[in-house]
């Protein structure tokens, strides 16, 4: 992400009458933050991780998601129509992008998915 966009703001002024008010506009409150912290610490083949980064996400291809599509299907024991709105895709998108195995996902508390599932459907469905 450029940083300097993330720094931007955008002043509007509104005229009603005599009355001028300003409005500040802060546009990184619409930016998806990429990092998602976990509840607790966990250890995955000797290291501790805290957290993972899906920033990765802004530079999937086309082709990434058929990879991403494909290791849901072997992952998944459900069918669903939106696909990318679940848990199992949200799995498979977090492991594309930071390199740890689906196995480290799986093994994660239900929270901590869940966070990762918002943070890819919020990638994915914004602007």
């Amino acid at each position: 992400m450029d940083d300097n966009k993330n720094n931007t703001k955008e002043t509007v002024e509104i005229t009603a009458a005599d009355d001028v008010k300003e409005i500040v506009v802060d546009e990184t409150a619409e930016a998806v933050d990429t990092v998602v912290l976990f509840s607790k610490k966990y250890k995955f083949e000797g290291k501790t991780i805290e957290s993972v980064d899906l920033s990765g996400l802004a530079d999937l291809s086309a082709e990434d998601g058929q990879d991403i599509e494909r290791l849901y299907k072997k992952i998944t024991k459900t069918y669903s129509t939106s696909p990318e709105t679940t848990v199992d895709y949200a799995m498979a998108a977090a492991s594309k992008v930071t390199g740890l195995p689906v196995e480290f996902f799986k093994q994660i508390s239900l929270k901590d998915a869940v966070k990762i599932k918002n943070r890819v459907i919020n990638f994915l469905y914004t602007e």
